[in-house]
């Protein structure tokens, strides 16, 4: 058994927004460690730190929030909170 953690343990995913990013991150904070793979997808393609996160994210609406980012990160429709209202 490891050791004890006696807090809360919130786990998150975070979006890679660019190459310049994704080696910033991995160089500054330790506990983050960016595959090499993930910074050359990023410099080949913007959208792959959103694709990859959108994939890491199971189920329910959890994956409907990650088609609406998908989607409005490739700029076909803008996020919407309620039908005909844009995100704020």
């Amino acid at each position: 058994m490891g050791p004890e953690y006696p807090g809360r343990l919130l786990a998150g995913v975070m979006v890679m927004a660019s190459a310049d990013m994704a080696r910033r991150i991995s160089a500054d904070v330790l506990q983050i460690n960016v595959l090499q793979s993930l910074i050359s997808a990023l410099e080949a393609d913007r959208d792959a730190g959103v694709d990859l996160a959108a994939d890491m994210v199971p189920v329910g609406r959890y994956t409907q929030m990650a088609t609406k980012l998908r989607a409005a990160a490739r700029g076909r429709r803008p996020l919407t909170d309620r039908a005909g209202e844009a995100g704020r």
